[in-house]
């Protein structure tokens, strides 16, 4: 695979592919296909522009409130209100409360006051997410993604308890609140 005419000229190959891209450019050698632009030189960049991810692209992550539509993330009003705190290709993780969704969105425009975003990825982990406990006809024990495993009033709705790390340590808790109640 080597080029005759570059292995006759008696100097060593570079290991890096820029290097022998530049060194084949110099010879005029390019073997690219289609269109060569012969006034085209391949120029190496400047080695500061590269940098660790999060140098250079600042990396957020969010928790949706539940009830947020996706294409509600693409809307300019969703994010009036942090549009200081962002900066132009923010790339920001976005999982909803209840764990019903992800998604990966990109700032396509941020001067400080407005920003505008498009989804760049998005899941549905709704047949992921674990089925709660059927323990009480009253309550029910399930994991809500940020807010890991909750105690629920099926009535009304309200959370008795959120942030509990188990489903074993839930069920001791509802246990405990509804021992309390009985009382």
């Amino acid at each position: 695979m080597s080029n005759p005419d570059i292995a006759s000229s008696n100097t060593e190959l570079p290991d890096n592919p820029a290097a022998l891209a530049l060194q084949e450019n110099k010879a005029g050698k390019s073997e690219k296909k289609g269109k060569v632009d012969s006034n085209h030189e391949v120029r190496p960049f400047n080695q500061q522009r590269l940098a660790p991810d999060t140098a250079q692209v600042r990396r957020l992550s969010l928790d949706v409130p539940e009830g947020t539509k996706p294409e509600d993330l693409e809307n300019p009003k969703f994010w009036a209100h942090v549009a200081g705190q962002l900066s132009l290709y923010a790339e920001i993780r976005c999982m909803w409360e209840d764990g019903s969704r992800r998604a990966e969105v990109i700032c396509t425009f941020c001067d400080g006051h407005n920003s505008t975003f498009k989804i760049i990825q998005m899941d549905e982990l709704e047949k992921l997410k674990p089925k709660g406990l059927e323990v009480h006809p009253d309550y029910d024990i399930k994991q809500r993604g940020p807010k890991k495993w909750c105690i629920q009033n099926k009535k009304t709705g309200e959370f008795i308890r959120t942030m509990v790390p188990t489903q074993a340590k839930a069920l001791l808790e509802l246990d405990e609140y509804l021992t309390t109640l009985n009382r």
